[in-house]
């Protein structure tokens, strides 16, 4: 085995004893499974250490704190080393999806476009919300439940003919 553990004629000696006293508890009767609590213990010990993968590859800056953990961290490192080798993505642990969740940065408030900012349907928006923001509650649960159309009194051809007259001048000039 690549990762064998050789012990000592004097480690064994007392190896042999420790096993000794285990089976004998065990005979006695007591809940404690010694064998099953040291076996992490043991697989950490067994693990090889990030310092001794960093000094076996070619490129220490490839090694990372999880790959002691693989099954086989040599060959791991190796083919991370490996020329014109692809690296993971760094988000391949996180348990969130990739760009979800965008703490930190700051988002500007969204901009209308010159030409339909041009247009004023900007004011009318703000006097509507106003308006609605001014209402007691009981005319809000009013207007949930009785919905009325053609609140906002918008001249759709005058509309659609200034954003197509603004926008072909910003795209000549």
């Amino acid at each position: 085995e690549k990762f064998s553990f050789t012990v000592t004629a004097t480690a064994k000696g007392e190896g042999n004893e420790k096993e000794a006293s285990n089976d004998a508890a065990k005979k006695k009767g007591s809940d404690v499974d010694y064998d099953e609590q040291d076996a992490p213990k043991k697989k950490q010990l067994q693990r090889m250490k990030i310092a001794e993968l960093k000094q076996i590859c070619n490129k220490p800056d490839v090694v990372e704190v999880w790959d002691a953990t693989a099954v086989d961290p040599e060959l791991l490192v190796y083919l991370k080393s490996y020329r014109n080798t692809v690296p993971v993505p760094r988000h391949w642990s996180q348990k969130r999806k990739f760009l979800q969740a965008k703490r930190g940065i700051a988002k500007r408030p969204f901009q209308l476009p010159v030409f339909i900012a041009a247009t004023g349907i900007e004011k009318m928006r703000q006097a509507y919300i106003k308006k609605e923001n001014s209402k007691r509650s009981k005319q809000k649960q009013r207007g949930c439940t009785q919905p009325k159309m053609g609140k906002m009194d918008i001249d759709y051809q005058g509309f659609a003919w200034r954003i197509l007259q603004i926008s072909n001048k910003t795209q000549f000039d």
